[in-house]
C-alpha cells in the first residue's frame, strides 16, 4: 500500500482497516458453541511478517451469550477483574472510548462500526493470527446446572449428613484445582449455577429439619432404649439347702401320690398259672 501525505515522511500516521470474512452462526439450541476469527497479518513490501509489540481484538456478542474460554496466544485484558464468582464474567463495554487511545493518540478512524451486545477485549503480545474462543448460552447453561443440581440434592437427600459433606468438599476440590488452569469457565460455571446451589441447600435443610422433628416427636431422635436394671437377690446358704431339700421332698411326694393301687383280684389274674 502506497501512501502518499504532505509534511515528513518519518511522522506516524494511522490506518483504518474494515474488513468482512464469513464466521459460523451463533448456536441456539446447545449450551456450547465456538468462534475462530482470523486477524489480519502485516507485512513489509518484500513479504516478510512486519514486527508486531502488541496486538487487541475486541468481540462484541449478543447479551444471551458469555465467551469463557480463549486460544492463546490471546487472553482478557485485565484478566484478574475479568470474572467474579457471583456474577461470572464480565465485559469490557465501559473501556471501549479508552480502547481508542491505547497506542498513544487519538481515534482517527473515519468510520462507525455497527456493534451490538457486549464488547469483550481481547490481548496479545506480538502478532496474534487468529482468535479462537468457546461462549456459551446464558439461558441453557443457567437451565442444565440448575435442573443438574436439583437432582443431585434429591438423589442425596436420604444420605447422611456425612456424606453430604464430604461429596461438597470433594467437589469444591476439584473446582479449585481447575480454577488454576480456567479460571473464567469456573466462575462463570458457578454464577450460573447459584440458583441450583441455593434450591440444593434448602431441599437438604428442610429434609434434615422434618427428619429431625419426626425423630424428636416420636421419643427415639438416635437414642436407643436401654434395658431396666435387674435386681439380684442373696439368700444364705442355710436358707438355699433347705430350700432345695424342701423342693426334692415335694417331688418325692408328688411320685409317691402318683402310685396307683392296684386290687389284688386284679393282681391275680394278671398273674400266670402255676403248676402243681
Amino acid at each position: 500500500m502506497n501512501v502518499s501525505r504532505p509534511g515528513n515522511s518519518e511522522q506516524e500516521f494511522f490506518i483504518t482497516l474494515q474488513y468482512l470474512q464469513p464466521i459460523s452462526p451463533l448456536t441456539k439450541t446447545t449450551l456450547r458453541g465456538g468462534l475462530q476469527l482470523n486477524t489480519p497479518r502485516l507485512l513489509t513490501p518484500e513479504g516478510v511478517a512486519a514486527v508486531v509489540q502488541q496486538s487487541r481484538a475486541v468481540l462484541w456478542l449478543p447479551e444471551d451469550y458469555v465467551p469463557v474460554t480463549v486460544e492463546k496466544p490471546y487472553q482478557r485484558l485485565q484478566r484478574s477483574h475479568a470474572a467474579s464468582l457471583i456474577t461470572g464474567i464480565h465485559d469490557d463495554t465501559y473501556q471501549i472510548t479508552r480502547l481508542n487511545t491505547w497506542i498513544g493518540g487519538a481515534s482517527v478512524a473515519g468510520l462507525d462500526f455497527p456493534t451490538d451486545g457486549n464488547a469483550y477485549i481481547y490481548e496479545s503480545l506480538g502478532d496474534g493470527y487468529q482468535l479462537e474462543l468457546t461462549y456459551w448460552s446464558r439461558l441453557l447453561a443457567n437451565a442444565a446446572l440448575t435442573i443438574a443440581l436439583m437432582l443431585i440434592a434429591l438423589v442425596l437427600m436420604r444420605t447422611t449428613w456425612e456424606n453430604k459433606i464430604l461429596a461438597v468438599i470433594v467437589v469444591g476440590t476439584v473446582l479449585c484445582a481447575v480454577m488454576q488452569f480456567q479460571p473464567e469457565m469456573v466462575k462463570q460455571g458457578i454464577a450460573s449455577a447459584q440458583y441450583g446451589i441455593v434450591a440444593l441447600f434448602l431441599i437438604w435443610v428442610t429434609h434434615g429439619f422434618f427428619q429431625c422433628r419426626h425423630c424428636c416427636a416420636a421419643g427415639s431422635c438416635n437414642t436407643e432404649q436401654s434395658p431396666e436394671p435387674v435386681e439380684l437377690k442373696s439368700e444364705p446358704v442355710g436358707q438355699s439347702e433347705q430350700a432345695e431339700s424342701r423342693q426334692i421332698e415335694t417331688i418325692e411326694r408328688n411320685q409317691s401320690d402318683n402310685v396307683l393301687d392296684i386290687p389284688e383280684d386284679d393282681q391275680q389274674k394278671d398273674d400266670p398259672p402255676k403248676e402243681e
